[in-house]
């Protein structure tokens, strides 16, 4: 025995951040101006108490968004998080793939680890995580990407991309990071339709689908363009969760990074949406819709729990009965 003495509580050292995106702008606000969705996901509040005051995540996340490894035109405030060791390449199919995929990985990423302490005043759902970068473009090159980040030791893995129909070589790619317990989240997709893109609905795959804000304080409805658009989230499906697909705001590539050769029609979400909803083309912060953008958030829910318990197995009833995580149709 070394002593007998009192025992005390120990007290995180998580202290709250004062950024201007992530800031809570009151009543009055405007969606487009700040990170609604951290205060939506309870991530931050205004009393303090919600997920960054218990952790601020220290795990892995890999992405197959767009940026791949030693990326060109890399935020900043990104940098610092993105383990480039770790990080592969799978090839993009045309040039404008790679611009946008530059465009579009940028701002995912940003979603789920940007550090707070960062010049651009946008703060990571998951500041404390680490990127794993694996670029690809598109589906044939989704099972090679995923294989990578399965085989590399990914506990988490970010697929904001979908499409119609399955393919064989991802349902294998699934099976193999499944049987290692990878929690994968995909997005559902922004056609309005009433089920998931592939390969949101595989059962070993957490579907994201995409909510909106009406109020700071909620309810929070299903993003749709309008009445009869084309546009907007498809449904997540009954095991599904949702998360913020509209007004999301992160990084995008700064100025004099000329990535698309047409910017102007460079859309960020739901068919025909324009570049970016809050400020200047490529000031370094662009608000953006899409369910691409509701799964980083999810995700970077997943890395915060195996950051805290990294045993924690990561299933689809795990988060969608968390309460921080907004319920679809399925019920705990």
């Amino acid at each position: 025995m070394i002593a007998v003495e009192q025992d005390q509580k120990l007290k995180f050292a998580s202290v709250p951040y004062n950024v201007p995106y992530a800031q809570w702008p009151g009543n009055a606000a405007v969606a487009v101006t700040y990170q609604w969705g951290h205060y939506a996901m309870n991530f931050i509040n205004a009393s303090g108490q919600c997920a960054h005051t218990v952790h601020q995540g220290q795990g892995y996340v890999a992405t197959l968004d767009g940026l791949g490894a030693n990326s060109t035109n890399l935020a900043a405030d990104l940098s610092p998080n993105v383990r480039q060791h770790l990080s592969s390449n799978v090839s993009f199919q045309s040039p404008f793939e790679a611009a946008y995929g530059a465009f579009h990985g940028t701002f995912v990423n940003s979603i789920i680890a940007v550090s707070v302490d960062g010049s651009t005043g946008i703060s990571g759902a998951c500041p404390n995580c680490s990127l794993m970068l694996i670029g690809g473009g598109g589906v044939s090159t989704a099972a090679a990407a995923l294989t990578i980040a399965n085989v590399s030791g990914a506990p988490v893995v970010n697929m904001s991309f979908g499409t119609f129909n399955s393919n064989d070589a991802m349902d294998v790619a699934i099976g193999s990071a499944t049987q290692r317990d990878v929690a994968m989240f995909a997005a559902s997709g922004n056609e309005n339709l009433s089920q998931p893109n592939y390969p949101a609905p595989d059962a070993s795959v957490l579907s994201v689908g995409g909510v909106e804000q009406t109020t700071p304080m909620g309810p929070w409805p299903r993003w749709v363009q309008g009445a009869g658009s084309s546009a907007g989230a498809n449904w997540a499906g009954v095991n599904g969760v949702v998360g913020p697909a509209k007004d999301v705001v992160s990084l995008v590539p700064f100025a004099g990074a000329t990535l698309v050769p047409n910017e102007a029609s460079l859309s960020c979400g739901g068919g025909t949406s324009p570049f970016d909803f809050f400020g200047p083309a490529y000031d370094g912060v662009a608000a953006c819709r899409g369910t691409s953008f509701a799964t980083p958030y999810v995700a970077a829910l997943g890395a915060i729990l195996r950051s805290i318990n990294q045993s924690t197995l990561i299933a689809r009833r795990d988060l969608r009965c968390y309460p921080h995580v907004f319920r679809a149709r399925g019920q705990c």
